[in-house]
């Protein structure tokens, strides 16, 4: 049990002969002083409804604000009023737009980068090479056919 001694000194000298010096007593005189000040004297503040009324009011503010920034900038929220209790955004059509534009780009830089590996890891000249030759292969047979039938028709 912690027994709480009370002294009372009504003397600057009294007090300063009771110290004698001790600078730690002195710091836990003073943190003792201020916390029973502190006690009584703010205590009447914070217990004080009109207190708890003034930060009620500022939270509520702050919130409202908020929402409406929110409601402005992004979208509205809304509760669900029915089971399960959600919170739903409704984003407004500039923030609809932001969006559509940077998937739009995201999906653009994407495409483009598939498409520049694939061309690399491509042999674009073999390819150019296997189309040229069977074109030619293609129109030595058309014209060989076509000698042919017109040899075949003179004998």
């Amino acid at each position: 049990m912690k027994n709480d001694v009370t002294i009372q000194i009504n003397n600057l000298a009294a007090l300063e002969r009771l110290i004698g010096g001790d600078s730690e007593l002195e710091v836990s005189l003073r943190q003792g002083v201020a916390a029973a000040m502190a006690t009584k004297h703010l205590k009447a503040v914070v217990d004080h409804p009109r207190h708890w009324q003034v930060l009620a009011d500022v939270k509520n503010s702050i919130t409202a604000q908020a929402r409406k920034a929110i409601d402005e900038e992004i979208g509205e929220i809304k509760k669900s009023t029915q089971y399960p209790y959600y919170e739903q955004v409704t984003l407004s059509e500039t923030t609809k737009k932001t969006i559509q534009s940077l998937a739009q780009s995201e999906v653009s830089q994407l495409i483009r980068t598939l498409v520049t590996e694939a061309l690399e890891q491509l042999d674009i000249q073999a390819l150019v090479k296997a189309y040229v030759d069977s074109l030619v292969m293609t129109e030595i047979r058309a014209q060989f056919n076509q000698k042919m039938a017109a040899a075949l028709t003179k004998v």
